[in-house]
């Protein structure tokens, strides 16, 4: 027969297994609900994924097609019109220069013979020299105009070339939707 103090010592030492057995239980209780919320969480991202993706896609096409749009508006319809009408000024203003100038010329060559009045020279110089004035600034503005346009010209298709780099990285983010069911696999497999 086993001696109170064997009987006690045999007794705390299966308290203590119990009480290491229901600590290990619980453990594996906690590890079981986190690889389950794990197993959630990665279902719901490779759930989600797909469809962020495809909307990243989507958007970043339609921003390509914008930029492409405002391009060729640029290069087809704004900018040759304007280019157009800054040509018609600026050939108008020369007409009229030219006009000025030779109408100047006669009237000094009328004005030695005593054909016309000194007045009316006086005139024909302030009309020539309101010509060139206006020829000056058709002139500028055909210049400035096409600084202008070169200088959208080149921010359309900077435009371009980011949405064209926006689609390329969306179109990556399908790597995303791999990773995404590779998490939910390993996921699961933390579960077994």
């Amino acid at each position: 027969i086993p001696s109170t103090a064997t009987t006690k010592k045999a007794i705390a030492n299966l308290d203590y297994q119990i009480a290491v057995t229901q600590s290990t239980i619980k453990q594996r209780q906690e590890a079981i609900r986190t690889a389950e919320a794990n197993v959630r969480q990665a279902q719901a991202a490779a759930d989600a994924q797909p469809t962020v993706t495809q909307a990243s896609i989507r958007q970043a096409k339609a921003q390509l097609e914008a930029a492409k749009q405002g391009l060729g508006k640029l290069k087809n319809a704004t900018h040759p019109q304007e280019r157009a009408n800054a040509k018609s000024d600026l050939q108008a203003s020369k007409v009229n220069l030219d006009n000025q100038t030779k109408a100047l010329e006669r009237l000094r060559t009328l004005n030695a013979r005593g054909g016309v009045s000194l007045q009316e020279v006086e005139d024909a110089e302030r009309t020539t020299a309101d010509a060139q004035d206006r020829y000056a600034q058709a002139q500028a503005a055909m210049d400035s105009l096409q600084e202008r346009q070169s200088a959208e010209l080149r921010e359309a298709e900077a435009n371009l070339e980011q949405a064209e780099a926006g689609v390329d990285k969306a179109d990556a983010g399908q790597s995303e939707v791999v990773v995404a069911k590779e998490k939910l696999a390993s996921a699961r497999a933390g579960l077994k």
